[in-house]
């Protein structure tokens, strides 16, 4: 039977849980680690939007700051509740910000961005994590790179059907075949899954990226009025190569050509 869901792994959060690295101390310390050495004080609040399972959240909470995750899957955001009752969680589409310049960091992690699949959905959320942020506070962002699809790796990847067989945390299997598809003319990377359980269950699905390319972030960042600090695909902190004593002259490269972008920018004083 071929099922069509909206998203399969986002309205299922524990199949969902089981895709993901349940150490994500890594991708908290490259955020943290950005806010100590861009922000003009002692980073202590935090909002973290697209939240999702709340395990970012978490951690930075466990570390002392006052986090506030939020979430537009109120799915994704009972699973957090859940299981980190110690957090606050609201549920907030991200378009709809509307910041108090009260927050020292906003953390935008896993591509949140691109679920913003026009340019005015995109610059409403930009301006709204802008505006949540005190003056000279510090955005952190991490998402896919726009760029990479037009590189050499980029268009093998767009040429490649993905297989992969994934293990869950009951032992059970899911197979996955994945193909990527670039529509230029309305700006989208689309991501055609067909998902298979070992109960002989097929799942069809179809979702849908913005396609952001480097320099096209940076001028929406300063529109929003943010200023770019740091661009770069390497060292990856969701792959697990962020070293604790980062290397601080580091964060002046501008290199983005990795599959993915790690950007750091900060609201202007005015």
């Amino acid at each position: 039977m071929d099922v069509a869901p909206t998203d399969l792994m986002h309205t299922n959060p524990d199949l969902y849980s089981d895709f993901l690295p349940a150490d994500r101390s890594r991708v908290v310390d490259f955020a943290l680690d950005a806010a100590e050495h861009f922000f003009p004080g002692r980073c202590e609040t935090v909002l973290d939007v697209g939240c999702g399972l709340g395990r970012e959240a978490a951690e930075i909470a466990a570390r002392g700051y006052r986090v506030t995750g939020v979430d537009a899957s109120e799915a994704m955001l009972a699973w957090a509740r859940e299981k980190f009752p110690e957090v606050r969680f609201r549920e907030q589409d991200q378009r709809a910000l509307r910041g108090d310049g009260d927050r020292d960091l906003v953390l935008s992690l896993g591509s949140v961005l691109l679920h913003n699949r026009s340019l005015a959905d995109l610059r409403r959320t930009l301006e709204g994590m802008s505006s949540s942020l005190v003056p000279g506070g510090v955005l952190v962002a991490e998402l896919r790179n726009g760029g990479f699809w037009f590189s050499p790796e980029g268009r093998r990847a767009l040429e490649t059907e993905h297989e992969d067989v994934h293990v869950l945390g009951d032992g059970g299997r899911l197979g996955s075949r994945l193909v990527y598809r670039l529509d230029l003319p309305e700006g989208l990377l689309y991501r055609d899954y067909v998902w298979e359980f070992e109960n002989g269950e097929r799942v069809v699905e179809q979702l849908s990226q913005r396609l952001l390319l480097p320099g096209d972030l940076r001028e929406l960042l300063e529109e929003a009025g943010l200023s770019v600090l740091s661009m770069f695909s390497t060292p990856e902190p969701t792959h697990g190569d962020w070293p604790r004593e980062w290397d601080r002259q580091k964060w002046s490269r501008d290199a983005v050509s990795g599959p993915r972008m790690h950007v750091v920018a900060r609201r202007d004083r005015s």
